[in-house]
């Protein structure tokens, strides 16, 4: 009886790596886990060639807020969508930290001082940090700062590359007359590097309202509705100015990246007067902005400080938009074009009530490796 039970698990154990793959991608983050901790030959053959199937981002959840950003706890909370788990996560690297971006399982923080910007990357799911050198405030002579920032791949990620904007301070201007963009590579050199950029004849606000990243390019918008949005290659020691539909409440837009297989960028824009939302895609060809009418199978997931995505969605969840936003709203609804937000199925709505009072971003669930 003994050696037929270790006959057994060793044919388990010798599955070919092509069916792991195949069964591991049907399964949700929580399940690779548990799959992964098998034996040591099944965590090898998957070893960070999988996705996982959950199609919903996570929530996290912050108490303790000391201003609109910045979070006086060390406390933090996980809300699983697909098996409705709340998960209890504490780290002292929380603590006067302000949220720029979350990404494939990573949040980008800061924790500032007068002089310096000091960055790092968490993870919330693995309690990992990964620690990046001070960005000093001051370059040539000059201070900028209220600097935008996110992330174009994991930290653990040869492609990984942070980019951070920030204008310069006036004493008596009311428009800047430069502008900042930094560059640093956590798996590199880990070395920020600085390109000071001018305006081209164009006048803005003294501040970067939002900025993401597309296709190798980092957009950002300035918070002045009649401006351009910038677009910064990094590498390249010039910006482009692409046009800004003018219909735009930037305190209300958030730039949303492309799926994996897509290349467009699209900007959801809140109407709070008639509450509600318009949907626009940059077209790269035309260099411009075009209302969408219908999402199609489409479902969106807008943060205006956080991560901002696209997925797929089927039947009642196609055309959809859920919305994670600073007024500690969770709110899930139906996409129609011309008319007000129709509600959709509440795949959040049991977060909702223990989320009051929190401030609320998406997270994705990292790649299991």
């Amino acid at each position: 009886m003994t050696n037929k039970k270790l006959k057994i698990e060793s044919l388990w154990c010798d599955l070919a790596g092509n069916v792991l793959i195949s069964i591991v991608e049907c399964l949700y983050y929580v399940d690779q886990i548990r799959f992964r901790a098998v034996c040591k030959s099944w965590r090898s053959e998957i070893y960070g060639k999988v996705k996982y199937a959950d199609n919903f981002p996570w929530i996290l959840a912050l108490r303790g807020i000391s201003n609109r950003f910045t979070y006086a706890s060390e406390m933090c909370y996980l809300y699983d969508p697909i098996h409705k788990q709340k998960y209890t996560i504490r780290n002292p690297i929380l603590v006067a930290s302000h949220i720029h971006a979350s990404k494939c399982g990573w949040l980008l923080l800061s924790r500032d001082t007068i002089s310096t910007y000091r960055f790092s990357f968490y993870s919330p799911f693995t309690n990992k940090i990964i620690e990046l050198p001070e960005l000093d405030k001051r370059v040539s002579g000059k201070f900028f700062q209220r600097g935008k920032a996110t992330f174009s791949a994991p930290p653990t990620s040869s492609d990984c590359v942070i980019c951070c904007v920030s204008t310069e301070v006036g004493i008596n201007d009311k428009y800047f007359k430069e502008f900042r963009v930094s560059t640093c590579s956590p798996y590199e050199d880990r070395t920020w590097n600085d390109i000071l950029l001018g305006l081209d004849g164009y006048k803005y606000n003294s501040l970067i309202s939002q900025i993401a990243y597309i296709n190798g390019v980092f957009y950002f918008t300035f918070e002045n509705k009649n401006s351009v949005m910038g677009a910064f290659t990094p590498g390249l020691p010039e910006w482009k100015a692409y046009p800004y539909a003018h219909k735009f409440s930037v305190y209300n837009d958030s730039l949303i990246e492309s799926n994996d297989d897509g290349e467009n960028m699209l900007m959801a824009s809140y109407d709070g007067t008639i509450e509600q939302w318009y949907v626009y895609e940059f077209d790269k060809t035309k260099l411009n902005w075009y209302e969408i009418e219908k999402l199609g199978n489409r479902m969106l997931f807008v943060s205006c400080t956080s991560l901002s995505l696209q997925r797929k969605g089927t039947g009642a969840l196609a055309n959809t938009i859920h919305i994670a936003d600073n007024n500690y709203r969770l709110e899930c609804s139906s996409l129609s074009y011309n008319t007000q937000y129709q509600s959709c199925p509440q795949i959040y709505g049991w977060i909702e009530a223990n989320t009051q009072r929190m401030k609320i971003f998406w997270i994705e669930p990292p790649q299991i490796i």
